[in-house]
Order: structure tokens, then C-alpha cells, then sequence
């Protein structure tokens, strides 16, 4: 009876009438009041939650069913005993005066600063829920706003100060904070480098005195040129973007859309870097001769001065540069955690709220996610949609070809992995998944076998064990935050989104007012590792979708930490990529055997690297090295400045470079 059970669970999975997600035990309720609930009808549906009565006995279906008897059920059938008690008097209780709602306050009329930093993000770090803050204490919100402590508190949902980028405006508990504009140092301008200037000399030849006196030519002012295209009022521009305007150049601090940049001002979201024209040569200076006196007369013949030749300055060459510190950062762009969420069934069709809800608000922010497709129940929506997935920088991982569990040997593998891989890059233009799914988040040792020599397959989330008897090992290995180093690519560890925090390592903190999905960020910025958050659809009729509320207030709460360089936000493979790439692509910093100055190469011929390969964040130390790769220069990024009681801690000089392991060495120079 158990093994039809099974086979009928992943035929109604199958036929998209039962999400694999919902097959999977769940803990015993503790006693309820529950209302009398009507007899059991063999002839009636019922879907996940309704109730029934049988024998005396209250039931409540744990997915779609019709026919199945409650008192036959068994543990693993679509039924499962309730307990019902009787209703308690109810107890008056006190009423109590509810809490006033802080008052909203426009940003632009702060007028108290915080002292920022001349680079992103300019201010302290961001708040965080469940924080001791002691009297003093400096936050960031909202990229531009600094909220000081004024009592010490412990940092709650209900008194957690916020930024409404709407409306431009910022709501706090003025008794716990003081509100404080930033404002951003201004940076030093770059030291400039003399040039040395060529002194002309002239012969002078019979009674005239000749002396060769340059004239002076004013060194023309150099604009910036253009380095971005012209501003659009639809685009997303995130901080460091650039965008031209009235013949002008300017930088996003944060994120933007449809501010335009010359009204932003001195606190705006826009930085003006002048006027865009060409940089004008400095022209040659050219000696002219000048006669220092008048030439006498005389029966023999004058003596004409030889023409002065013009001076020019011989170009000075680029100087080698010796480094003496480099190290590649645990994440991309020295971020101090890494996050990937994952949109399993993807093609289920009640999982569109993928395409309508999540995708657009995503692209919104600028941030990045992952979409798991069943190949075989995806119509062309659903192909379309996988297209600008890919185009706007998603990730496609593969999630089977019919989403039945993985139960056994006898589980066709080559169809629902490879075949699923085969299908998306059929439809995708040759695009091939790497990553997998496993329905349900179960597997049998045969078919991980079999992911783990699939061609093109790098790693999948890690699957509770079914054992050669047909049983389910829930030994709680796939729930968590993974580590920096990642020992097995095939078994990530992932947290499941429900409303409940069902299965969750946070449902207790959730119980107690914490937001589930914020909860996984949190833990893999506290210990600097690599979260992974399963979901299904957004507001939509899937399988615990996500609030869309709830899904918007996470994503600006990562994009937040994103800002502040908590954060790395990228598909799973780009994420499992750079752990792999630190260790096997090995940067090794030394001298170069050409001009003895400092070089960087990678193990570009070790098989580990070439499979890992992704760009590497290096920190490099030193502030004047220009850095250079396959012959052209690697754009820098500041450091993180590292903040201790709100204030910026001093470190020495150093700067970050993004470089492909892949792509020859890279080497420096003073200038």
C-alpha cells in the first residue's frame, strides 16, 4: 500500500495537480480548537487543509485525494489524524491602547549630517533585527540616511527605523533615534605626477647674440569624457552606474529609476562628474629666437643665425610596480556572505506568479535569482519567459523533465536529467543548465550517481537519502547555510520557504516574530557563508507562494545589504563557481622575469580550474598600481571601509580588481 501511495503522489505531481514540495512529513499539531468538520464522502474531492469526520475521528487531507478512506490512510497517505478539544470559555481579557505609528518624515528636511566617507557606501553599516544597540550606536537605512542611537535597545521589527524610497521619506521612533543626513567626504584629488620640462638651447653665431626663449602656451583644462550611455527615464541604474545628460557625466550612488540627473542635487541619488568633451593635447613648446642686440656694420659679410630647432619632451615610460600584497576575497567583490535564491517548478503553471510578480521585481532592483524548469510541462510562456530570464542575467537550473521523485534504481535518470538538459537547450538556444533540483528534495543513491557523471552538470542541491528499501532518511544534511569551502558540489544545502517555516531552521525565531526569509541572509552574514533559499511561485496559487509583500520587503532588505557589501547576490552555479575557482585556479603573486616588477598568475591549465572558472575578486595593496590584463587596464573598486562604533576603522591603503583566471596574467605599473 505504501509503494501505490508513493506511485499515486508523483502521478498527481506529474500532472501539475500536487506540488513535490508538499510531499513530506509533517510534525504532529499540538491540541487545537477545531470546528466540527462534515463526514467523509468517497465520492468527494478534497484538497490540502479540508477536514473531514470518520468513526468518531477527525481527518484533515494532506493533498488533493478523492476515494482514499481516512481510517486506512496509514502514515504516509493523504490523511492525518487531528485532535479535537473541546472550546474553552473564552477569558476577557485587558484591552490594550495600541502603540502610535511613528511618524513619517521627509528626508529633505534633515538637517543634521554624519561625516561619510568619500566612496560607497558613505555611511555605517545598515541595521539589523536583533541587535544589541548600545547609546551612540550609528546605522545606515536607505543609503543616505544614518540613524544614531539615543537610548541603548534591543532592535526589533516593531521599532526598526525605514526608508520608503517612494516618497522619499523615513519613518523611526524619534524616543530610540536621531535621524542624520549623510554626507559624503569629498575624495583627495589623485596625486599628479611631474613632468619634466625640456629647456631649449640656442647656439649663437658671429656678433649677434642669440638666446632661444620658449613662449609659454596655457595648458588647456581636460573634461572627463564619456563613459556612459545617455540617461533613460526607464532604466534601473544601480550604485556605480554611469549615464550621460546635457552634455554631462554622472554617477548612481544607489539605486535609481527615473530621477533625473540634473535635478538630483548635492544629496541626490546622481553625482556630477562635468562636462563631457575630448581631452585636448598640451601643445609643444618651441624655442624662438630673439636677438639681444643690434648687429654692426661691417665690410664683412654678416653671419645669419642657424635656424632653432623645436624641443620636444620624450614621452616618459610606464614603470614596473612591485606589490607586496594580494589575497583573492572569500566572495565576489569582498563581499561578506553569498545568496542565491532558487524558484523551483518553474512550468508548473500555477508557479507563474514567477514570471508576472517575481521577475519584474527583481529587474526592478537589479538583483539576481535562479528558475528551475520541468521541461516537460513548459508551454511557450514559459520558454519565452526562460529567454529574458537568461538575457537579464538569471540563472535556468534544471528541475527534471516530469518532476517525479527520484524513489529508486528504476527511476529513468538519462530522461529526467539529461533529457531535461537536453530540452532547455533545445528551446534556449543552446543554453544548458548546470545546476539540478531534486523534486521533492529526495533522491536514491542510483540516480545522484548518475547527476554526479551527467555531462555538463557541476553541482545540485543536496537530497535526503531514500534507502534501498524505499524509505526516506530525513537526518536534517540539506538544511542550512553552507560553508566558504564547499567539500561536495551535489550536496548544497538550501533553507525551504513555507508560510510556516514548516521543515525550517528558523521556525522558532519566525514564531516569534522574525521574517523567514530575511533570517537565512542574516545567518550567512553572521558567519560569512553561502545561503541558498528555496522557493516556489509569488502570489500565485502554488505551493506556499510567497506573500508578494513579504517577497518585495526581502528583496529590498538584500538589496540594502548588497549596497553595504554585506552581500554577494548571484545564481547558485556563479556562487558554487567562485568557491571552487579560489582554491583551484590559484592566484600566485611574483615578479615578472620581463621588467621585475609584480605579476599575478593563475593555474589556468589545472582540469579544477577550467571547470570553476568565474571572475575573482583580488585585494591588492597599494593605491597608485595600475593593474592590466590581455592587454587592457582592470577597473578598480575601493576597498570596504570597515566600520567599529560607527566610526571608520584606519587600514592600510588597497584596492579591489575583478580578473578571469582564465584570461593570461595580469600585471602592474606605478602609472
Amino acid at each position: 500500500m505504501q509503494l501505490n501511495k508513493t506511485m499515486m503522489v508523483s502521478l498527481l505531481i506529474s500532472a501539475g495537480l500536487l506540488s513535490g514540495g508538499a510531499f513530506a512529513l509533517s510534525p504532529t499539531p499540538n491540541p487545537t480548537t477545531i470546528p466540527s468538520a462534515p463526514a467523509w464522502d468517497s465520492a468527494s474531492t478534497y484538497t490540502a487543509g479540508q477536514r473531514v469526520t470518520q468513526n468518531g475521528t477527525t481527518y484533515e487531507a494532506q493533498w488533493w485525494t478523492k476515494g482514499d478512506s481516512p481510517a486506512t490512510a496509514g502514515e504516509w497517505g493523504a490523511w492525518k489524524k487531528v485532535t479535537v478539544v473541546a472550546t474553552p470559555t473564552p477569558v476577557p481579557t485587558a484591552t490594550t491602547t495600541p502603540t502610535a505609528t511613528p511618524p513619517s518624515r521627509s528626508v529633505n528636511s534633515i538637517t543634521d549630517t554624519y561625516p561619510g566617507t568619500c566612496t560607497p557606501p558613505y555611511g555605517p553599516p545598515s541595521w539589523q533585527l536583533n541587535q544589541q544597540y548600545a547609546l551612540g550606536t550609528a546605522v545606515s537605512i536607505g543609503g543616505q540616511v544614518v540613524m544614531k542611537a539615543l537610548a541603548a535597545h534591543l532592535s526589533t521589527n516593531t521599532n526598526q527605523p525605514r526608508y520608503n524610497s517612494t516618497n522619499n521619506t523615513v519613518t523611526y521612533d524619534p524616543s530610540l533615534w536621531q535621524a542624520l543626513k549623510i554626507l559624503p567626504a569629498p575624495c583627495p584629488p589623485p596625486t599628479p605626477i611631474p613632468s619634466a620640462v625640456p629647456t631649449p638651447t640656442a647656439t649663437a653665431t658671429a656678433t649677434p647674440t642669440i638666446s632661444a626663449t620658449p613662449t609659454a602656451t596655457p595648458t588647456p583644462v581636460t573634461t572627463v569624457a564619456p563613459t556612459g550611455n545617455e540617461w533613460n527615464s526607464t532604466t534601473v541604474y544601480t550604485a556605480g552606474k554611469r549615464a550621460t545628460y546635457n552634455s554631462r557625466l554622472y554617477e548612481a550612488k544607489w539605486y535609481t529609476v527615473g530621477e533625473n540627473p540634473s535635478t538630483s542635487g548635492t544629496w541626490g541619488v546622481w553625482k556630477d562628474l562635468g562636462l563631457i568633451s575630448s581631452s585636448t593635447p598640451t601643445p609643444t613648446a618651441t624655442a624662438t629666437a630673439k636677438p639681444s642686440a643690434t648687429p654692426t656694420a661691417s665690410t664683412t659679410p654678416s653671419v645669419s643665425p642657424s635656424p632653432t630647432p623645436t624641443i620636444t619632451a620624450s614621452p616618459t615610460p610606464s614603470t614596473p610596480a612591485v606589490i607586496t600584497d594580494m589575497r583573492v576575497t572569500t566572495w565576489k567583490d569582498d563581499a561578506t556572505a553569498a545568496y542565491s535564491m532558487m524558484h523551483d517548478d518553474l512550468c508548473a503553471w500555477v508557479t507563474d506568479g514567477q514570471i508576472d510578480f517575481a521577475a519584474p521585481a527583481l529587474k526592478q532592483r537589479g538583483l539576481i535569482s535562479s528558475f528551475g524548469m520541468i521541461t516537460g510541462n513548459c508551454g511557450d510562456k514559459h520558454w519565452n519567459a526562460a529567454k529574458q530570464f537568461i538575457a537579464d542575467g538569471h540563472e535556468i537550473f534544471s528541475h527534471t523533465r516530469s518532476h517525479t521523485d527520484a524513489m529508486s534504481l528504476t527511476w529513468d535518470a538519462a530522461a529526467q536529467i539529461s533529457g531535461s538538459s537536453d530540452d532547455i537547450a533545445a528551446r534556449l538556444n543552446g543554453y544548458r543548465p548546470t545546476f539540478f533540483a531534486w523534486p521533492s528534495g529526495v533522491a536514491a543513491d542510483e540516480p545522484l550517481a548518475f547527476l554526479r557523471s551527467a555531462a555538463g552538470f557541476i553541482g545540485g542541491r543536496a537530497p535526503n537519502r531514500v534507502d534501498p528499501n524505499g524509505m526516506i532518511i530525513y537526518d536534517g544534511h540539506i538544511s542550512g547555510v553552507n560553508a566558504t569551502t564547499t567539500a561536495d558540489p551535489f550536496q548544497i544545502k538550501d533553507d525551504m520557504f513555507t508560510l510556516t517555516a514548516q521543515w525550517s531552521l528558523y521556525e522558532a525565531q519566525v514564531k516569534a516574530g522574525g521574517d523567514l526569509l530575511n533570517l537565512h541572509v542574516d545567518a550567512a552574514i553572521a558567519n560569512g557563508g553561502w545561503a541558498n533559499r528555496t522557493m516556489h511561485g509569488v502570489n500565485d496559487a502554488s505551493w506556499n507562494s510567497v506573500p508578494l509583500a513579504q517577497y518585495t520587503a526581502h528583496l529590498d532588505y538584500i538589496k540594502a545589504k548588497v549596497d553595504a557589501r554585506l552581500l554577494w547576490v548571484a545564481g547558485p552555479s556563479t556562487v558554487l563557481k567562485y568557491s571552487k575557482a579560489r582554491e583551484a585556479c590559484k592566484p600566485t603573486l611574483g615578479l615578472s622575469n620581463y621588467n621585475y616588477g609584480s605579476v599575478i598568475t593563475f593555474a589556468s591549465t589545472d582540469a579544477e580550474c577550467v571547470k570553476f572558472a568565474t571572475p575573482l575578486t583580488l585585494m591588492i595593496g597599494g593605491l597608485t598600481q595600475v593593474a592590466m590584463q590581455a592587454g587592457k587596464a582592470i577597473p578598480r573598486l575601493p576597498s570596504k571601509v570597515i566600520y567599529s562604533n560607527g566610526l571608520p576603522v584606519p587600514q592600510a591603503p588597497s584596492f579591489l580588481i575583478t580578473v578571469d583566471p582564465l584570461a593570461g596574467p595580469v600585471t602592474f605599473s606605478a602609472q
